[in-house]
């Protein structure tokens, strides 16, 4: 006879007692307003309240007055607040229909508290939600991954997210493979910010995998994170295969030169991709030899397209993917290229004969074109002398 694992039994226990904590925290929000209108006003007959009471003024008589209504935005930043003011932001979310962004970072909220606020977010009937900040809130872990991935994929979902900023976020790889099949089906979402959120190369698989899958995405942002050249392989496969990127930050992460090359190589015949920061990647010559290439090959095709039938200012309305846009702004501060690496990415811009800026802090170069488009070069710290 089969025993059963008394850990899965466990595990599942813990799962369950924790759902039942969120929407515990969810459902008694409703009780809690009234007692908070009450401290609220009872404020003005007591000296000072206790440091544990919720904020004397209600945050949703705040935010219908001045400010908040104008920016249609709850701002909550750096404040410290804890799990005990979370009842008075659900009931501000829920009474004022004009919100528009959240933005809650540096709080002291912890996966219960979070969890609450995401559930409403995801059954409140006309959200016009679009943007949510929950930076730098230290007590969230990946659990925070599971009522968020539930809010972005969830078809029924009334909240549909444009920009998500997790700064700081100990997501980990564990919480981002949770996270990753909800991005992949949330095609609304348009910039996403996981810089310091302790993704390796495992993590950055994951995302890269699920990024196939949304189209639609524009930023994407992972610096301060531990991705290597495996990671950086990942990526720079979605990439080819991502047509709508238009940013891209890895900067503070260990790519080395040969996920530098990875990455760099895939961006040649990327045709949306605007802005790219490589900074502090121990990036060396080989790298610089494949940006050289990213930076010519992007206006050759710009130019070659330019010349095609259908592609000047006559020749009608080409979609999007189709589009050659320029590569604006290339960072590379804080590796050490020497001056070789500074040599073949001078060459590539003057190979692609348009007007450059190339900014360095030990030394700095410019050039000019007839063309109308302009690519930009940092290489500050990088030891080209």
């Amino acid at each position: 006879e089969v025993l059963p694992d008394v850990r899965i039994r466990t595990v599942e226990r813990e799962e369950v007692e924790r759902e039942h904590k969120i929407r515990a925290q969810a459902t008694a929000t409703t009780a809690n307003v009234g007692k908070l209108r009450k401290k609220g006003r009872s404020t003005t007959e007591k000296s000072s309240p206790p440091t544990s009471a919720p904020p004397p003024l209600s945050l949703e008589t705040m935010m219908t007055q001045g400010e908040g209504r104008a920016n249609k935005g709850l701002v909550l930043s750096h404040r410290c607040l804890g799990n005990e003011y979370m009842p008075a932001i659900v009931s501000c979310v829920r009474g004022c229909s004009f919100l528009t962004a959240i933005r809650i970072d540096s709080n002291n909220f912890d996966d219960v508290g979070l969890g609450a606020l995401l559930i409403t977010l995801r059954d409140l009937k006309g959200s016009r939600v679009t943007e949510l900040d929950i930076s730098n809130n230290k007590r969230l872990t990946w659990q925070a991954a599971k009522p968020l991935a539930s809010l972005l994929a969830d078809d029924q979902t009334h909240t549909k997210l444009h920009t998500l900023t997790m700064v700081g976020v100990e997501l980990g790889n564990k919480g981002v493979e949770i996270l990753g099949p909800a991005v992949a089906k949330s095609h609304p979402l348009r910039s996403l910010d996981l810089r310091r959120c302790a993704i390796g190369d495992i993590g950055a698989a994951k995302l890269s995998a699920m990024l196939h899958e949304n189209t639609e995405l524009e930023v994407l942002r992972l610096a301060w994170n531990n991705i290597r050249a495996k990671g950086g392989k990942a990526l720079a496969e979605m990439l080819r295969q991502h047509p709508s990127l238009m940013g891209l930050d890895l900067s503070h992460n260990a790519l080395g030169d040969v996920g530098g090359s990875y990455i760099a190589h895939s961006l040649v015949l990327h045709r949306t991709m605007e802005w790219v920061d490589l900074s502090c990647n121990h990036l060396q010559v080989g790298s610089c030899m494949a940006l050289s290439e990213v930076v010519r090959g992007r206006m050759d095709s710009i130019h070659h397209d330019d010349g095609a039938p259908g592609g000047g200012e006559d020749g009608g309305t080409a979609d999007r993917s189709n589009t050659v846009v320029p590569l604006r702004s290339l960072t590379i501060d804080g590796n050490e290229i020497s001056f070789l690496g500074g040599y073949w990415l001078l060459k590539g811009l003057a190979s692609a004969d348009l007007g450059h800026t190339s900014e360095a802090h030990e030394s700095s170069a410019t050039a000019s074109g007839p063309a109308t488009s302009t690519c930009e070069i940092t290489m500050n710290r990088c030891s080209l002398f």
